[in-house]
């Protein structure tokens, strides 16, 4: 069990994700940033909250130093020409780099199901040998399996492996495409145990993420669980009550800032998060 820290986010609830132009050849020098296929990538971490003060840990994200938005565009065209899994790459070296300035809460870095490869564990293990060669925990470096393809038979080995070596998984946008009960099962049945079920935001709009999470707890015990954008403070206290859950909203915990943002506010908060 990782320690949650403090922190006070507020100054980076409303701070915005870019303010600079797309310049490759040119790329600010800020932690986080890198350039892949001619687009300029910025990883942003949006912290998941245990309560409403406390940060339990962060999801790495992809921006565009552009426009400041998620990066769909680059997945999209990095999933056709077979380079997804370079971007991946990039975002956990960038993400293990963050544990070196202060962080002490695990990180996530999303990852498509396709990706479990081989070659992927080695990558893994290989950052994960970084960190320990620094004196930093592997395991707060996480995955989190997206919705967007199912888990085949093929993949659970690789993902076995690396859950035996102690990396914790968390199944993206659940209640959406393939992120469902099934490929729940599918992994505590194949062994892996270190799971957290995220609820898609989806099940806060139409107000059902309390009932499903409720359900999910019958199903899988005292599986850990975060909600995605909830937003009445209610429903946020009342998940919170679950125990072992997280939330992570624009409306509680804030929207996605830049990497070195947060190393900033760090640094400024005595150096460690």
């Amino acid at each position: 069990m990782h320690s949650s820290e403090t922190l006070d986010i507020a100054p980076l609830m409303e701070s915005p994700l870019s303010d600079i132009e797309r310049v490759p050849e040119n790329l600010p020098h800020d932690q986080g940033v890198f350039e892949h296929d001619g687009y300029a990538c910025r990883v942003c971490l949006q912290p998941k909250l245990t309560d409403w003060e406390t940060v339990g840990g962060y999801e790495a994200l992809c921006h565009d130093v552009v426009t400041g938005e998620a990066a769909h565009k680059l997945f999209e065209e990095a999933a056709e020409n077979g380079t997804l899994h370079l971007i991946t790459k990039q975002i956990l070296n960038q993400t293990a780099e963050a544990f070196t300035h202060g962080i002490h809460v695990p990180i996530s870095c999303n990852i498509s199901a396709s990706e479990f490869t081989q070659e992927f564990v080695e990558v893994m293990e290989s950052v994960r040998n970084g960190l320990v060669r620094q004196g930093i925990d592997p395991n707060l470096l996480e995955l989190e399996i997206l919705e967007t393809e199912p888990v085949m038979d093929e993949q659970v080995p690789y993902i076995l492996t690396l859950h035996n070596e102690g990396v914790h998984f968390l199944i993206d946008d659940f209640g959406t495409e393939y992120a469902n009960i099934p490929m729940v099962q599918k992994l505590l049945d194949a062994g892996v145990k270190n799971i957290t079920i995220k609820l898609d935001r989806s099940l806060a709009l139409n107000g059902t993420a309390l009932k499903v999470a409720r359900e999910l707890r019958d199903l899988f015990g005292d599986i850990p669980l975060v909600a995605e954008g909830l937003r009445r403070t209610g429903e946020v206290d009342n998940f919170f009550a679950l125990e072992h859950t997280s939330v992570q909203s624009f409306d509680v915990g804030g929207k996605p800032a830049p990497l070195a943002d947060w190393i900033r506010r760090i640094a400024d908060q005595g150096g460690r998060m």
